[in-house]
């Protein structure tokens, strides 16, 4: 079936979700974007090699204006605000995001929003 989302919020997941992916990731890493279809969900997963999270982190991460260090940089960047726009746009879906990770082997976002709620708008 054709599904219907709000194409503009949906594209800032994807890209808030790519930028995080980039700027974590060593120089010629690469970064996978998939989308397929599970049970009622429509599936969008993002996969990097970067420098992962950790646990700690991984319990915060959806926070408000919770920042990484980027240890590749000793920095901090960003506004702290991308992955809690991404899990209030995914969530006002009907959907939900998670996040698999260990630090030094990458991340892997998936973001699952249900074909149902979709296809109500």
């Amino acid at each position: 079936p054709d599904i219907v989302f709000d194409k503009e919020a949906i594209a800032s997941v994807l890209i808030n979700l790519l930028s995080n992916a980039m700027k974590f990731s060593p120089e010629k890493k690469e970064v996978r974007v998939t989308v397929y279809r599970k049970d009622d969900s429509v599936v969008l997963q993002v996969a990097d090699q970067g420098i992962g999270i950790s646990p700690e982190a991984r319990s915060r991460i959806f926070e408000r204006f919770y920042r990484l260090q980027n240890r590749m940089t000793s920095e901090s960047q960003g506004s702290g605000l991308g992955l809690t726009l991404v899990k209030h746009v995914v969530e006002a879906h009907g959907g939900k995001i998670c996040v698999n990770s260990e630090p030094e082997k990458g991340s892997v976002f998936s973001v699952y929003i249900p074909i149902s709620a979709a296809l109500e708008e």
